[in-house]
């Protein structure tokens, strides 16, 4: 009966260092993808120059031109893996896409309003 149970004891211990041991691959992938992803983000914003986007707005570009894909810094990518590479593609895509239709919005909405004020004091100058 002891063979049976240091069986079951020693198969168990095995068992739970089988499954932790295979985890560890996957940790290391998610913590590199989020690495990428908040490194993305900070480069997003430190790219993307929020007063010139509101100037594309009030011009009515802004919008349409936001949609564009921007250009990647190709230098943050040397020598990473294809999944960060990956990650922070999507990711630094996203986030300028994001900062850009933020920032040309409230300029494409400031013409708007401009332009229905001045609609509305000419039309009682007559």
């Amino acid at each position: 009966m002891k063979i049976g149970s240091t069986f079951h004891i020693v198969f168990f211990f095995i068992a739970v260092l089988g499954f932790s041991m295979s985890s560890v691959p996957f940790a290391q992938q998610n913590s590199e993808r989020v690495e990428a992803i908040i490194a993305a983000e900070q480069d997003a914003k430190a790219t993307v120059n929020q007063d010139q986007w509101w100037a594309y707005g009030c011009f009515l570009i802004g919008v349409i031109a936001a949609d564009k894909t921007p250009q990647l810094p190709a230098a943050r990518l040397v020598g990473k893996s294809p999944e960060y590479v990956e990650a922070y593609t999507q990711a630094y895509e996203e986030k300028v896409r994001n900062l850009q239709r933020s920032a040309a919005t409230p300029g494409c909405l400031t013409t708007v309003f401009s332009a229905g004020i001045l609609v509305i004091i000419l039309s009682s100058l007559d």
